[in-house]
């Protein structure tokens, strides 16, 4: 046998026994001998796609593109030049290698990325294809509500929430959403019922119902349907609807009055932009930032940013106009749509309905800037608020906060090692410094900083029962001294602190707190 007939099977026999890295090796050396054989490059691009070598995967797969493939192969070779893009996020390269595939498996991941980028209409045909599987019940059914197939819709996403079906707490959602569409409450109230029961389901079968009544008015049994640790869920629909719920009753209880929305300035009409996923998606840091990136291009362009009932609407002074009229959806990241408005302008935000796009460069100044101008507490909450900051100054004369991120980010997050070696050497340089921790676990956190004059939540005149998340914020805004975690929370509080004389966050690469300041120059 030649050497090269050697090598081959020496890497059939790597790949029966399962080794992968001498079956790549092997075959990376035969294409440098025969660079014109196609089924060599499908053989290394399929290696290198299954190890996850995505880079090598695309060069060997391109090369196969130039070849003299056989039609099989050479669809083979663009399905995983698809599903590569897919799993990076960059669905509009994906759909350009998987749009006239045949197959199952080219169906099923064309699907996903049309609704990946809530391209819907798109979606609804390949998903049909492959609906048989049970795998894409969930995005048929998201998609089938999209275009309006109501009656379609109810019966993919009740197929999507039984047991073994995937996604099933994003289903749960979406038929729930379902029902509110159409206000149908006893179905809702039927099938919610139904999930509670199932840890799969559970979560977001108890948002729903309290979507439900919050939507009906009803404060107290909305407050009733969430599960007990709603405030430490990570899931945002949940987080979304408690933290609504816990603004209204805090309004209702203490006298604080309503707030209105002003009328859309042209109802009904593609005059506006909107992002309904503010009802239900992403916590209080993420839907600020999102929020800074639709306001801005909105403002820029004359144009309305409509947006349902959400955290930030309660807490800041806004008074953006509710939905109105039918909106196109859209779910691109920030990147793409600052280079759609660049090129369009108002054309690129005109009609659509984003799904959070994210933010960028939120520290510039002109970023930093824009939020300040926007996010303003309203004066209903300072009548609750002032007090406990004024309870915090009269116990010292230096305000030091620090925010602990654990519940959720503590993996490969900070030391708190780091914020005592800073603490101790500053803390007797302060005037009367009192220490003020925020933290989603303060009963773990506050025993390690004992050692300084601290206040605990509990000494305070008012409880902000259901958002004492905030209370967190608002004193992280107005401290003479900030520290920073991981996550947007605290930064953002710090952005909009503007008496502030130090602020602090943390340097990974030295492996402790350095200085920053959140107004660039």
């Amino acid at each position: 046998m030649s050497d090269f007939e050697l090598t081959y099977s020496a890497m059939m026999a790597a790949i029966a026994a399962g080794e992968r890295d001498e079956a790549l090796r092997l075959v990376s050396q035969m294409t440098e001998w025969a660079p014109e054989q196609p089924s060599l490059f499908h053989t290394r691009g399929t290696l290198e796609f299954n190890m996850g070598l995505y880079d090598a995967a695309l060069v060997s797969l391109a090369r196969l593109a130039e070849l003299p493939a056989p039609g099989a192969m050479r669809d083979g070779g663009r399905l995983m030049q698809g599903l590569i893009h897919g799993i990076r996020g960059d669905f509009d390269q994906a759909i350009r290698y998987l749009h006239d595939l045949n197959g199952e498996g080219a169906w099923y991941a064309l699907g996903k990325c049309y609704c990946s980028i809530s391209a819907f209409a798109a979606a609804v045909a390949p998903l049909e294809k492959v609906a048989a599987s049970h795998q894409v019940a969930c995005e048929l059914g998201q998609a089938y509500m999209a275009n309006g197939q109501y009656e379609r819709a109810e019966l993919a996403l009740r197929e999507a929430v039984k047991p073994g079906r995937v996604e099933r707490h994003w289903a749960t959602l979406y038929l729930g959403q379902l029902y509110m569409k159409q206000q149908r409450w006893d179905a809702l109230d039927t099938a919610m019922r139904a999930l509670l029961d199932d840890p799969h389901t559970l979560l977001a079968a108890h948002a729903v119902l309290a979507n439900a009544a919050l939507l009906r008015g009803e404060l107290d049994a909305a407050a009733a349907w969430l599960p007990g640790h709603a405030t430490q869920t990570n899931w945002s629909h949940t987080f979304v609807v408690q933290s609504i719920t816990a603004c209204q009753i805090l309004m209702r209880d203490h006298g604080l009055g309503t707030i209105t929305r002003r009328p859309h300035p042209y109802p009904d009409s593609a005059i506006g932009m909107s992002s309904s996923t503010f009802a239900y998606y992403g916590r209080f840091a993420h839907q600020l930032c999102d929020y800074l990136t639709l306001r801005g291009h909105a403002d820029r362009h004359g144009l309305a940013l409509e947006t349902p009932d959400w955290i930030g609407h309660y807490l800041f002074e806004l008074d953006d106009p509710l939905p109105s009229g039918p909106r196109v959806p859209v779910r691109r990241r920030h990147e793409w749509l600052d280079a759609e408005v660049a090129e369009k302008g108002a054309r690129a935000l005109a009609g659509f309905d984003f799904y959070s796009p994210g933010v960028s460069e939120v520290f510039t100044r002109e970023r930093v800037l824009q939020a300040r101008s926007l996010y303003k507490v309203r004066s209903i909450w300072k009548r609750l608020l002032e007090p406990i900051m004024q309870a915090l100054r009269g116990r010292g004369n230096t305000v030091v906060s620090i925010h602990l991120r654990l519940t959720d980010r503590s993996h490969g997050g900070p030391s708190i090692e780091w914020y005592l070696d800073w603490l101790r050497a500053l803390w007797p340089t302060l005037d009367r410094p009192v220490l003020y921790l925020a933290s989603d676990d303060i009963a773990q956190v506050a025993p390690r900083f004992a050692e300084f004059e601290m206040v605990a939540p509990d000494a305070f005149p008012v409880k902000l029962s259901g958002i004492e998340w905030f209370q967190d914020f608002y004193i992280l805004m107005h401290s003479d001294v900030v520290a920073t975690s991981v996550g947007g929370f605290a930064l953002i509080a710090c952005m909009l602190n503007t008496t502030g004389r130090q602020f602090m966050m943390p340097d990974f690469t030295r492996e402790c707190l350095r200085e920053y300041s959140p107004l660039p120059a």
